[in-house]
């Protein structure tokens, strides 16, 4: 264990880098599959505009079909950043206490128009919502399932979604056409 005020404060430097590089690993995660499934997406859709012939169709196919796996590999490729994030997250939250920065500090009586002098350094919604787990595991059970990577994983569920419909057009143009 760290002696020290001078190490924890090193260590919490470090974790705050560290939360803020999964946080931006994740987004950017997020930005290189959205950039495969709209470029599959839009090949396919020039290509239906250009195909003829019923087999056309058929191999037009291969689109939703990538397209869908890019979906399912994105939704559990983004949770791992995501999960380490939350990670850093509760870290924090662990050496705030020890730093004391959710303690309502002594405040210099000569500092004139004094706010919030009834407040720990951390803000009050962060600690409320802190303090609702028993643990940092059920803080993350819970966390994991909502928040930005909840929405990320809803954006590729739409797109596995949309290549199923997007595959079952194609096959049914194929046989329409021929």
């Amino acid at each position: 264990m760290l002696s020290d005020k001078e190490g924890y404060l090193k260590v919490y430097e470090l974790i705050m880098k560290e939360e803020q590089h999964f946080l931006e690993a994740h987004q950017t995660r997020v930005k290189f599959y959205m950039s495969i499934i709209s470029v599959l997406m839009a090949a396919t859709v020039a290509g239906v505009m250009k195909a003829t012939i019923w087999y056309h169709f058929i191999i037009l196919t291969a689109g939703p079909i990538l397209s869908l796996l890019a979906s399912s590999i994105a939704s559990d490729g983004t949770f791992r950043l995501y999960q380490r994030f939350l990670e850093s997250v509760t870290m924090r939250a662990k050496l705030e206490q020890v730093l004391g920065f959710t303690k309502i500090p002594q405040f210099d009586s000569s500092i004139e128009n004094l706010y919030w002098q009834n407040e720990g350094i951390v803000a009050p919604r962060h600690i409320e919502s802190r303090k609702e787990f028993d643990s940092s595991k059920s803080f993350l059970e819970k966390f994991s399932r909502k928040g930005y990577h909840h929405s990320t994983k809803m954006l590729f569920r739409g797109f596995q979604v949309l290549s199923v419909l997007f595959l079952f057009s194609l096959i049914g143009l194929s046989v329409f056409v021929a």
